[in-house]
This record gives C-alpha cells, sequence and structure tokens, in this order.
C-alpha cells in the first residue's frame, strides 16, 4: 500500500436513516468507531487500493447505503467501492475492536474472488479474500490495538467483487476489558 494514512479525508452526514447519530468522542470507553452516514466514496488519488480499480468504476448510490442498522454494498450495480471517514474515537494500545461483517451466497458467471479489506489508518483490521461462487458467510475479527489511534484517522472499508453479490458491513467498535 502507498503512504495511505495521510490521505485528507472530508466527511459529511449521508442522510436519510433511523440510526442514531453518533458523535465523535475523546472517551476512551467502549463504542462505535465509525457512523455509516458518514462513508465517503474516495477518487482513484485517494484510493490506497486504486491498484485494483477496474477502469471504469460504476457503483450508484443505490447499490451501496444504509440498510437498517449495516452498511450494504450491492455488487450488481457496484464493481467496486473503497469509502472512507474519520474514526470516532481514538484507540489505546492494548484496546480491542471488533468488527462484524458478512456477504451472502456469492455468484459469479466464471469462478472468481472478491475482497473485503478494512483498515484503521495503517493498521488492517480484516482482510479477506474469498471465493466465488462460495456460500454466505460471516466475519468477527476481535483484534489488539497494535499502538494508539488517534480519533480522526481514517477508516477504509474496501469491496472488490466478481458477480452479482451482496456485502455487508455491521460494525466496527472498541470494546470494553
Amino acid at each position: 500500500m502507498r503512504g495511505w494514512a495521510l490521505i485528507p479525508i472530508l466527511c459529511a452526514a449521508c442522510g436519510g436513516s433511523n440510526l442514531p447519530q453518533v458523535a465523535p468522542t475523546n472517551d476512551p470507553g467502549p463504542g462505535s468507531l465509525i457512523d455509516h452516514r458518514m462513508w465517503v466514496e474516495l477518487t482513484a488519488d485517494n484510493d490506497p487500493f486504486a491498484s485494483h480499480r477496474h477502469e471504469a468504476v460504476v457503483c450508484t448510490e443505490r447499490s451501496r447505503q444504509i440498510e437498517g442498522d449495516h452498511y450494504e454494498v450491492e455488487t450488481d450495480d457496484c464493481n467496486y467501492v473503497s469509502l472512507s471517514q474519520p474514526s470516532l474515537r481514538p484507540l489505546r494500545q492494548g484496546d480491542r475492536v471488533e468488527t462484524v461483517f458478512w456477504h451472502l451466497w456469492l455468484w459469479a458467471p466464471q469462478p472468481a474472488q472478491g475482497q473485503i479489506t478494512i483498515t484503521i489508518g495503517d493498521w488492517v483490521i480484516a482482510d479477506e479474500l474469498i471465493d466465488i461462487p462460495g456460500p454466505e458467510a460471516s466475519f468477527n475479527p476481535v483484534l489488539t490495538v497494535p499502538k494508539d489511534v488517534p480519533q480522526g484517522t481514517p477508516v477504509i472499508f474496501h469491496l472488490r467483487n466478481h458477480g452479482v453479490n451482496s456485502w455487508r458491513l455491521l460494525s466496527i467498535d472498541r470494546l470494553t476489558d
């Protein structure tokens, strides 16, 4: 990856949701590191995964949106996506972070692989290369923070896929001890 931890990220509320507003906080306690309304699509110039981008990225807003309490990406209208937002809480070395995401049954006309990668700054908290076609699966990694991470550090949700599939990100949370 390139030196992407220094990417300037501008985020604004993405509107229309029943989710409670999650405000940035310096609180060292447990809680969400993201607000699904704050995801902003990265341009090729700001995308640390740009080497995976298609020549023509097609990803309508309708294909990536909040659905209930999770963020959903439908790949029939989204062939590639990298989204970012600033982390809402600081992390301290030794904290634990839990991420919850899943996909439904995966299909493509030809066998392929999809990839979901989630980062906080230069720390990779999830990186799954998944065979397509394949059965639905969920992922729930819990990792220990390797170094202090200030509030506002970019969180990136990256997905590349082949075929018509459904991917969902529920949460990225700092846990209690």
